[in-house]
């Protein structure tokens, strides 16, 4: 049985295609406040490696495994394909768990220099 109340989640976020990089993941994790502000859920060396929060951590992991990819919006989109899934080895982010929220959609719309990406879930 699952936890979640059925609400429906939907954010919206304009990126700059320059910046498709970790910078445009670390929101996206911040969707979940484990990520973001509970110490309790990052992984021991975080903030000593210099990370500001897990969040910031993840999003460059993913980044990392998909920065060659020369397309921004192809970029893009592998990266939030990695997100529901992504686990810190303790903590599974919140969309991709099934006790909290589920029903994770994105769509990425290319905007000329910008892209607009739409998330949205049961949670």
């Amino acid at each position: 049985m699952s936890n979640h109340s059925n609400n429906v989640n939907l954010h919206v976020f304009i990126i700059d295609k320059r910046m498709v990089d970790k910078s445009a993941l670390i929101d996206v994790f911040d969707l979940d406040s484990d990520f973001m502000e509970n110490e309790e859920y990052f992984r021991e060396d975080t903030l000593e490696l210099g990370y500001q929060n897990e969040s910031e951590r993840c999003a460059d992991e993913v980044y990392k495994a998909h920065k060659d990819i020369v397309d921004p919006v192809e970029r893009l989109e592998k990266m939030l394909e990695d997100v529901p899934e992504y686990s810190n080895g303790e903590q599974t982010f919140i969309i991709g768990n099934s006790n909290h929220s589920g029903d994770y959609k994105f769509e990425v719309t290319d905007a000329g220099e910008k892209i607009v990406l739409s998330i949205a879930f049961v949670g």
